[in-house]
């Protein structure tokens, strides 16, 4: 049980860690490339990949195992591709710390959706936890309407909260479809049927003009994405879905991080106040305590 714990656990921090830093390469990215065909790269050349290790692998033959569950399957391919294109457009109008922190709501539905969904049990400790999680979530960009009020910010918003309604949405599929059949063999179909209802986006015009830092950024993303969701996958087969979605709050925090590493590439700047670092520390603290359940001996 321990070791399991521990696995989730790392698998969990390090899709963290390559997400946390995705929403700067993404808001340097959309100022050259249009955020729907990001999204169209993004999967595909996760389909491609992993289509690839199950052919060296030897485990297409898994194959025939998906066709009980193909409605399952269009629904989380449905959800990731909407999640993604709403989700990369929204960096065109708010900062990517902004636009992360928002995000957390997905990891939040997440959790409530494993307590209710899969009979996952939460301790009075862990709510209080999550309690204070959301609280400096709340406390942590409560300011950020008061420096940006705007018509653009607000429709930014809009966008990030659909993409998080719909990714908590995909990842109850996702964890339903790995109970059934193997990590790799969900994320190859889910990307697959996500590319398809991406591809009339799929403009390879802006392509010819990227400079090697474009390149370096869509590079990071498409394969900072494949393996985030590779570790995510993984810890869905052996972790609870709410201490998964508990701890993922932690992403923002690591995008507030990065951001001030490349403050002059992102295409909106950032506004901190004490408030914020008070909120940072509710935010860590409260998903600690949310992710972590005490057993009785």
């Amino acid at each position: 049980m321990q070791k399991r714990w521990t696995r989730g656990l790392a698998l969990s921090l390090c899709s963290i860690l390559l997400w946390g830093l995705q929403p700067v390469a993404l808001s340097y990215l959309v100022k050259t490339v249009p955020a729907s065909a990001i999204a169209f790269y993004k999967t595909s050349s996760a389909t491609i990949i992993f289509a690839l290790v199950m052919m060296f692998t030897g485990t297409f033959s898994t194959l025939e195992q998906s066709k009980k569950s193909w409605l399952i399957f269009v629904f989380g391919g449905f959800a990731l591709a909407f999640s993604y294109a709403t989700y990369n457009q929204a960096y065109l109008y708010i900062s990517p710390s902004n636009a992360q922190v928002y995000f957390q709501l997905s990891r939040i539905l997440f959790a409530f959706f494993g307590i209710f969904i899969f009979k996952e049990k939460f301790s009075n400790t862990q709510w209080a936890g999550l309690a204070v999680l959301i609280t400096g979530l709340i406390l942590f960009f409560q300011n950020q309407i008061t420096f940006d009020g705007s018509h653009n910010y607000y429709w930014g918003l809009s966008l990030i909260l659909l993409s998080s309604v719909t990714w908590a949405l995909y990842a109850v599929f996702q964890k339903i479809l790995v109970l059934r059949h193997s990590p790799l063999l969900v994320l190859v179909i889910v990307y697959f049927i996500s590319s398809l209802m991406l591809v009339q986006y799929a403009d390879y015009k802006p392509l010819l003009n990227l400079n090697l830092p474009n390149w370096s950024a869509l590079s990071y993303v498409c394969l900072s994405n494949m393996i985030a969701y590779w570790c995510f996958t993984e810890a869905l087969k052996i972790w609870d879905a709410s201490r998964i979605g508990a701890i993922s709050c932690l992403t923002p925090l690591v995008t507030i991080l990065f951001s001030s590493f490349f403050s002059s590439q992102i295409s909106v700047t950032e506004t901190f106040t004490w408030f914020t670092v008070l909120g940072a520390i509710a935010t860590v603290f409260g998903s600690i305590i949310a992710s972590v359940r005490f057993e009785r001996r």
